[in-house]
């Protein structure tokens, strides 16, 4: 996370450095965190002078918080019939009693919600929790446990003839790196680095930390970030390179991981209880019979581009040839076909997925539905003739006064998402 400081005389980054990150020589974080000090005069160890009334944002690595609420200064029910089990702690405030909420767990995107709630103007706790646009930092609840930490980035009161609500909108920490790079650093040299180690020098201005949970193969040879190209954006692109998506950690911090399916948590067949619908989606446009990834030309050294093919066998056993062809960026020949298969998988999980959902927000243990998950599904009507193994791409969970608790998955074959391919269907 980031915090705010005003500068008072007597400052300097230096002593702010050891105040809020430990060590003296840790001042460069918080320059670069601070486009607006490039080009000031020096102080004698190199840092940009600072003056008294200067606002500094500090990147301070949250580790605290491990899973429990502690400490609330106070305890807001906003509405006595809302749900008294998910809980948002904003502002040194557990508000709870929601009215509906839509709670989004992605595998591959930061976690979301939207929470929605009476709201009174006239109460001094909701000018101060509830304003517009602070990227405030909040904590989810579920049962008292943490789901995710994340930023409160958007409000929306609505006046009607005989009510005043507001929705309340944000996602995971990780989420504010959907920016660009800060003048700071500009521009970055990351050619020779390993992805932990780009990433990493690319969140520390926010104050978000890196965890690598997968191979992340060898350093990178070729980087390429354009000029106000999103961090998110471009980090995920390096990381399909490498077989790997980017999450969040339950603190709201960048994941990258391997999502290899894991145990089924649930059964879920057409007709039987929990079960309430099932749509399939099927889209041609990227179903492809073979897919071609190239390497760029290496002009100065005259080598021509390696190549490497992934073969669609669902199609090419029944004779059609449907082949697409693309430039891998920043990949050597080594990651090349870690590249191509993540590619392939990508385009797979965008033709073929499937939207179940269910009554009630836990799995067969209890818990609630993780990312990742896989459960078991039989919906002839939506031609999955028999049980079959999915694994969820993301979680929505939704509370409304007409259904009250269900949770929406959507499903994707098993495996995609850690990049191995199918050789079995639903329909199959």
């Amino acid at each position: 996370m980031s915090v705010s400081y005003t500068v008072k005389s007597g400052d300097t980054l230096g002593a702010i450095s050891i105040k809020y990150l430990g060590l003296w020589d840790k001042w460069r974080k918080i320059e670069e965190a601070n486009p607006q000090l490039i080009g000031r005069e020096t102080a004698v160890d190199g840092s940009p002078l600072i003056f008294p009334g200067d606002v500094l944002i500090i990147p301070v690595d949250d580790k605290k918080n491990k899973g429990t609420i502690k400490n609330e200064k106070s305890t807001k029910v906003l509405d006595k019939k809302g749900d008294k089990e998910f809980s948002l702690l904003l502002n040194g405030i557990e508000f709870l009693g929601f009215t509906a909420f839509k709670l989004i767990l992605n595998d591959d995107a930061p976690d979301a919600f939207s929470l929605s709630a009476p709201f009174d103007p006239k109460e001094e706790v909701f000018k101060k929790s509830f304003a517009p646009l602070t990227f405030m930092d909040c904590i989810l609840y579920y049962k008292k446990k943490i789901i995710f930490k994340g930023k409160l980035s958007v409000t929306s009161p609505k006046i009607e003839a005989d009510s005043r609500t507001i929705d309340l909108q944000g996602n995971a920490s990780y989420g504010i790196l959907s920016c660009a790079i800060p003048d700071s650093k500009f521009p970055p040299s990351y050619a020779g680095l390993k992805l932990s180690e780009i990433a990493a020098d690319a969140a520390t201005p926010f104050g978000i930390s890196v965890s690598m949970e997968g191979d992340e193969g060898e350093a990178l040879e070729k980087v390429s970030y354009d000029v106000g190209e999103k961090i998110l954006d471009f980090l995920s692109k390096l990381a399909k390179q490498k077989g790997l998506i980017i999450t969040n950690t339950p603190m709201g911090n960048l994941k990258f991981w391997n999502n290899k399916p894991g145990k089924s948590c649930g059964t879920f067949i057409e007709g039987e209880y929990r079960f309430i619908s099932c749509t399939a989606s099927f889209s041609e446009s990227d179903f492809y019979s073979h897919i071609t990834g190239y390497t760029k030309v290496n002009e100065k050294k005259g080598k021509a581009p390696q190549k490497y093919t992934f073969e669609n066998k669902y199609l090419t056993k029944r004779g059609v040839l449907k082949p697409f062809a693309y430039t891998v960026e920043d990949s050597e020949k080594d990651d090349l076909e870690t590249a191509v298969k993540a590619k392939a998988a990508a385009m797979l999980c965008a033709c073929v997925s499937y939207e179940l959902t269910v009554l009630g927000v836990t799995d067969k243990n209890g818990n609630l539905f993780k990312k990742g998950c896989c459960v078991i599904v039989k919906a002839p009507s939506a031609q999955i003739y028999s049980e079959f193994k999915f694994q969820a791409k993301s979680i929505e969970i939704n509370r409304d006064d007409t259904n009250g608790l269900t949770t929406k998955l959507k499903l994707v074959l098993p495996g995609l998402r850690n990049n191995q391919i199918p050789v079995k269907w639903p329909w199959e």
